[in-house]
């Protein structure tokens, strides 16, 4: 029966009804961890082979799914759920590094590029990776504080409700943080973005919005006794 319903739930998947075949994933994990002794220790489990790579392979399948439909926190909680049952699986820790990024959580996706390096040192991909993790986060803006945001809101109220005669610097907008600055000390003020915009769409080309690199399914060789 659960050999059955995996067969179908992969059908399912390729045919792109990715909510079906994670309901069907999902139902086939389920049962799969209820068939375990409930004194079954991780170690036991790691011990018998072909269930931790069906319980491995129904998570990786389920992360699959969630990455289809975008929802990456989940593809990433089923790539930690195959951690931990394989510390050094690179697949999921590829897969959660690539769902990492796209949340825009750079720090933790390094983490996981650093143990991929780790497993396979050679790896020319992992290393690029990692090369523009490290851009990424040399480039991230520093978060500003609530009482900052909230002084930048008060300040722009303040402003919007005095009627003023308004200069040609006052039509620029102030960067968040900075409503202390007196922007009326400058006449002209040239606006040097456009260059830096064109490398950060360089760059936004290869980040987007979801995961670089194809999670390919990975599939059991379970199929129903005749």
């Amino acid at each position: 029966m659960a050999a059955a319903a995996v067969e179908s739930a992969h059908c399912l998947y390729r045919e792109g009804k990715h909510e079906e075949a994670l309901r069907l994933y999902s139902d086939a994990l389920e049962e799969a961890l209820k068939d375990l002794k409930e004194d079954t220790s991780l170690k036991d489990l790691k011990e018998d082979t072909s269930k931790l790579k069906m319980i491995i392979a129904l998570h990786s399948n389920r992360a699959a799914c969630f990455l289809k439909m975008h929802r990456f926190r989940q593809a990433a909680d089923e790539c930690t759920a195959v951690l931990e049952l394989d510390h050094d699986h690179t697949g999921a820790l590829m897969l959660r590094a690539q769902t990492l990024v796209t949340l825009r959580d750079y720090q933790s996706a390094l983490f996981d590029v650093n143990r991929l390096i780790h497993i396979t040192p050679h790896s020319h991909i992992y290393h690029h990776l990692r090369a523009r993790l490290k851009t990424q986060l040399s480039l991230a803006p520093i978060p500003e504080s609530q009482e900052e945001l909230e002084e930048e809101q008060q300040h722009q109220q303040k402003q919007a409700s005095t009627p003023q005669i308004n200069g040609p610097w006052e039509t620029i907008p102030k960067p968040k943080g900075h409503s202390g600055l007196d922007y009326s000390r400058w006449d002209k003020v040239q606006d040097a973005s456009s260059e830096d915009d064109s490398d950060d769409d360089d760059d936004d080309d290869d980040e987007p919005g979801q995961p670089q690199y194809r999670f390919r399914l990975r599939t059991v060789s379970m199929r129903p006794i005749k």
